[in-house]
């Protein structure tokens, strides 16, 4: 895979646990120039993330010890899948004594979206995620040229406080699994729905993405609901 690497030290590790579209399994990414080395589990399966990320740093040529810097997808998202994501990400960033880079999980999927759906630009994109209880948790963005401008941070609503938060031809990101539930207030607001894309390690380079530099003590997932999901 080809891609131009986000701004971070290279050879780079990402991470990815976040299980936004529902797959519910680890993915793991090396980038070391132009280039990006990807692994994945067999579909249905969640994968063991030391597994995947030794097979993309074997097949990118790249020693642990070696990497500069190691991304990470925080939040929110599966509870389970980001604290074993953030704590094997903080383990080797600490070991290999590189830089920590954490991403927010819904930039990452407008950021997906984005790659599949180039028209979708001139729109601001709204990914929302189930948040239980009758709420969800939902951000907003919209891409410039060079990066994705983050204009509402991840929060959590209820469903009966969305429509307010929608703009006229917003971009709502959701699963397939939550249209029916969302259409009322997307329809309201005069905004589209589409599918929530798949977020993996290798959306964590795309150019776009701001990535925050962090100490590996401080690292902790970003939960919204609180919930074990």
């Amino acid at each position: 895979m080809s891609v131009a690497p986000s701004s971070g030290p290279l050879p780079a590790l990402a991470v990815c646990g976040s299980g936004l579209d529902g797959a519910a399994s680890f993915t793991a990414a090396v980038a070391t120039g132009a280039t990006v080395v990807a692994a994945a589990p067999p579909v249905g399966a969640r994968g063991d993330l030391a597994v995947l990320a030794a097979d993309a740093l074997r097949r990118a040529g790249v020693p642990m010890r070696s990497l500069r810097s190691v991304r990470v997808d925080r939040g929110p998202g599966s509870y389970i899948g980001l604290r074993v994501a953030v704590t094997f990400a903080r383990f080797v960033a600490a070991f290999a004594d590189a830089q920590l880079l954490a991403l927010d999980s819904l930039a990452a999927a407008a950021a997906a979206a984005l790659a599949a759906e180039p028209q979708l630009a001139a729109r601001r994109l709204c990914p929302v995620l189930d948040g239980r209880q009758d709420r969800v948790q939902i951000a907003s963005y919209r891409g410039t040229a060079t990066r994705l401008l983050t204009e509402r941070a991840p929060l959590l609503c209820a469903d009966a406080a969305l429509a307010p938060l929608l703009h006229r031809d917003d971009v709502v990101l959701a699963a397939p699994a939550l249209h029916a539930r969302l259409a009322p207030a997307v329809l309201a607001a005069g905004a589209l729905l589409r599918p929530l894309p798949r977020v993996t390690a290798a959306t964590l380079f795309a150019p776009e993405l701001a990535a925050e530099p962090t100490a590996p003590a401080a690292l902790e997932p970003c939960y919204l609901t609180g919930s074990y999901v």
